[in-house]
């Protein structure tokens, strides 16, 4: 690779949002030609002449700091222009990004219509239009507050009965977050005052992890505790021996607990089901897994029961995190290509991702089951979990019911529980059956839910990455773009050029790191395996080398080119090198290839082309690898 070509591919891969803005650009002025003329006429008259034509109907409100962007008038009177004159949206607002010296980064996609995101962040952002008759209405109604602060708009939002988003770039903030609000916001209730005036039930699924119980039981009573709430508990038991029926026997003596031990089948939503039934007379219903534990001095049930009770709330969830309190498990479910997918999975929470979605509240397409709670007349209004799912897609299921009656899902990330749940748990570790099992349930839940799958999550930008567990901007990256090398693909280098090439181990610096089987992926490969590591020739900048995987297939040694991708620690640890950014490299093969799979034995190559096509380099010897 020459060093033009490495800073190319560098600079695309480092700065996706300039990608991203020109692929946006290219399907505007294909799809209509007279985009770029419209865009030209607004630049041309200025930006504060881009609203005028909405003034008769709107109030414009530009935060201290925000400009509008050069073509954000002929993107609302495009969105617009489906509306009949006497039907416009009451509130409009859109995305946005920052524009300064450094030029647009930073962009922030927005939700749909989010009411209990809302409450903890004022995310319409820079650019607000409300009609006028809602201004004068919360002038008149909340004088006291500053006419055109954030606290006077969100009184407006709340005051509107339809808020209309535009995905797309219409203003340029500070990139300020406006969050902390004092007040509850119009519309909410706050009814649950008196200490016992509401019952919680938690039913809790477990069987032979009487250990694990305890620790969830226990703490769940110390924060009801401690919270003043009327909390009952319900354990089902689908058939553990006798030693641990016995065990949880005495637990239930201890911790208050109704115990039902009824031996069947594992049917998560047929045994939740039973466990809603046995609660009895209750306001409302916590489904817990056996391994959530409470941490100390954690108050949270009323908060979540209060919101549950909200006329316009379906099911409410919260943060979870791995033991040690380091990694995300849980801080709501989004619809992905792949299906529904727990955001910022695996992350660590000592960071703040993307304006605070794992720190405030926010709405989302579903919760996890592991700890949901529903209101009892909301959950028997959807006629409670789906016992057509066993196991997989039941709690996303129970939500997206809760969608369809119009209400909204919330995650509250304010507070979080800890989930014991395996944070190191390998999908090869799942059986055949359970795999078969697993997408069955996806294509029956994909079936019934077709309508709200095919609107797409309206609590995710369809600017963001679409395979992914982060917030990146969609556009495909190295690894969405690779891939999977089969029988008829070959290398331009063959096995006696890579032979010839001399062993490096004194100038070659690597690592391979792991080597794993993938079932199937979130860009739609299945049943192959990743070598992934990083490699690279000690005094020698990066780029001039390439990487090359000799394996040893089911029809002999093969040599395949590796992909490079970003990272970013072995520049760090290698200082002294030079260009080290692009030094990563994984390779997907079709499992057919590899006989002995995940312990295949490989040689890892770093080429370069010299005079005459010639290539030179050096190469490590023979490396079983493992996962």
């Amino acid at each position: 690779m020459r060093r033009a070509e490495y800073e190319t591919q560098l600079n695309n891969l480092q700065n996706p949002y300039l990608r991203w803005i020109k692929k946006q650009e290219e399907k505007r002025i294909v799809a209509d030609p007279e985009t770029r003329k419209d865009a030209e006429k607004s630049v041309l008259s200025g930006a504060s002449d881009q609203m005028a034509c909405f003034r008769g109907k709107y109030e414009v409100f530009l935060l201290l700091g925000a400009k509008i962007a050069d073509d954000a008038g002929t993107k609302i009177e495009r969105a617009l222009k489906n509306y009949h004159e006497g039907c416009l949206p009451d509130v409009i607002y859109g995305d946005e990004d920052v524009l300064d010296q450094n030029g647009r980064h930073d962009p922030w996609f927005k939700p749909d219509w989010s009411p209990d995101t809302l409450e903890s962040l004022y995310y319409f952002g820079s650019l607000t239009l409300v009609k006028h008759e809602i201004v004068e209405k919360v002038k008149a109604e909340k004088g006291p507050l500053p006419y055109g602060s954030t606290d006077f708009l969100r009184e407006c939002i709340f005051s509107a009965k339809t808020q209309l988003h535009i995905p797309e770039i219409l203003s340029h903030g500070d990139g300020t977050d406006h969050t902390g609000y004092a007040e509850k916001p119009v519309g909410t209730t706050n009814e649950l005052t008196d200490d016992k005036s509401f019952r919680v039930t938690a039913v809790i699924l477990s069987k032979d992890h009487p250990e694990l119980l305890e620790t969830c039981v226990s703490s769940l009573r110390q924060s009801a505790e401690l919270d003043r709430t009327n909390l009952s508990i319900v354990v089902v038991d689908n058939g553990s021996n006798d030693a641990n029926t016995q065990q949880y026997r005495k637990l239930s003596e201890k911790y208050r607990f109704a115990y039902d031990r009824y031996e069947s089948p594992f049917i998560y939503s047929a045994l939740c089901n039973r466990g809603a039934e046995n609660a009895g007379k209750t306001d409302f219903l916590l489904f817990l897994n056996d391994d959530v534990e409470v941490p100390e001095n954690t108050v949270f049930l009323r908060k979540m029961a209060e919101k549950s009770g909200e006329e316009h709330v379906g099911a409410v969830g919260c943060k979870l995190l791995y033991p040690g309190a380091e990694r995300i498990q849980h801080c709501g479910i989004t619809l992905l290509r792949t299906g529904a997918s727990h955001k910022l999975a695996g992350y660590t929470d000592d960071q703040e991702y993307y304006h605070g979605i794992n720190r405030g509240m926010h709405n989302c397409f579903a919760v996890t089951g592991a700890c949901l709670m529903v209101s009892r007349e909301k959950f028997e209004l959807v006629h409670g979990f789906d016992e057509k799912l066993a196991i997989a897609y039941t709690d996303v299921d129970l939500c997206a019911s809760l969608l369809r009656k119009g209400l909204y899902n919330v995650c509250m990330c304010d507070f979080y529980l800890i989930h014991h749940e395996s944070l190191s748990r390998r999908s090869d570790d799942i059986s055949e059956a359970a795999f078969a099992r697993l997408a069955s349930e996806r294509a029956y839940f994909e079936e019934k839910n077709a309508a709200l799958i095919q609107n797409g999550d309206p609590w995710y930008s369809p600017n963001l990455t679409d395979t992914g567990l982060d917030y990146r901007v969609n556009v495909p990256d190295t690894e969405e773009e690779a891939s999977v090398i089969g029988r008829e693909d070959f290398s331009s280098v063959t096995l006696a050029e890579f032979n010839k090439l001399k062993s490096g181990h004194k100038k070659m610096r690597y690592s391979l790191e792991n080597i794993r089987f993938c079932r199937s992926d979130a860009c739609g490969r299945e049943k192959y395996y990743e070598i992934r590591g990083w490699a690279f020739v000690s005094g020698r900048p990066g780029y001039e080398y390439d990487p090359f995987i000799a394996v040893k297939t089911a029809d002999g040694e093969k040599v395949f080119p590796a992909v490079r991708y970003v990272r970013k620690d072995v520049p760090e640890v290698f200082a002294s090198e030079t260009d080290l950014l692009l030094s990563g490299f994984f390779l997907m093969i079709d499992e057919k290839l590899l006989p002995d799979g995940d312990k295949t034995e490989i040689q890892i190559g770093l080429l370069r082309r010299g005079l005459f096509s010639k290539y030179r380099g050096c190469r490590t010897g023979w490396i079983t690898a493992q996962a």
